[in-house]
């Protein structure tokens, strides 16, 4: 999983390229006189959360549509805006040509986060397993004792094991665990 192009993006930092990517392919509407990012600016540390959009009427005038993310975020958030639309229109066409740019949002965001995953992992451990030089498949856990206790069981149960690699998510750094280097209990 170790990639050195890693990088912890802000939530102000996806709403302003999923922006510039929906820019990039011709996908917002002409009807939007404003888009503006977070000012709360919140560090996403993993991947557990779900984009929600969210279409209101102004309290004087048009419509907004504030994109949100929700679920495990950063150490204290578990919801934080990207940012917000706003047409002056109020109309019933308007108000679908802004539920509409919320669903190309988000599948613009999904898109950018399957691209760069590695980037929304900062908590816990990766531990991925070995065999005959070959990866055999990874796993992600809260604390490096776990991790230790998952390569002795792997290794118990699959004796052509050769080796684990045990990433710190947040460190990026990665320690190669063979089997004779297993603590005994």
């Amino acid at each position: 999983m170790k990639n050195d192009k890693k990088r912890m993006y802000t939530n102000a930092d996806l709403f302003n390229i999923i922006l510039d990517r929906l820019k990039k392919k011709d996908l917002l509407p002409p009807i939007l006189d404003y888009s503006l990012g977070a000012a709360d600016i919140v560090k996403i540390k993993d991947i557990s959360w779900d984009a929600i959009g969210r279409i209101t009427f102004g309290s004087s005038e048009g419509i907004y549509l504030r994109i949100y993310i929700e679920g495990v975020i950063s150490d204290g958030y578990d919801k934080a805006e990207l940012g917000t639309f706003k047409t002056l229109e109020a109309s019933k066409d308007a108000y679908k040509i802004m539920s509409d740019l919320n669903v190309e949002f988000i599948f613009e965001l999904k898109d950018f986060v399957e691209e760069n995953i590695d980037s929304f992992f900062w908590t816990g451990y990766t531990v991925e397993f070995f065999m005959d030089g070959k990866s055999q498949g990874e796993m992600t856990v809260s604390r490096k004792d776990r991790a230790i206790n998952a390569i002795k069981k792997y290794m118990a149960r699959h004796y052509r094991a050769e080796y684990a690699t045990i990433t710190n998510n947040e460190s990026n750094v990665t320690e190669t665990i063979k089997r004779c280097d297993l603590p005994t209990d």
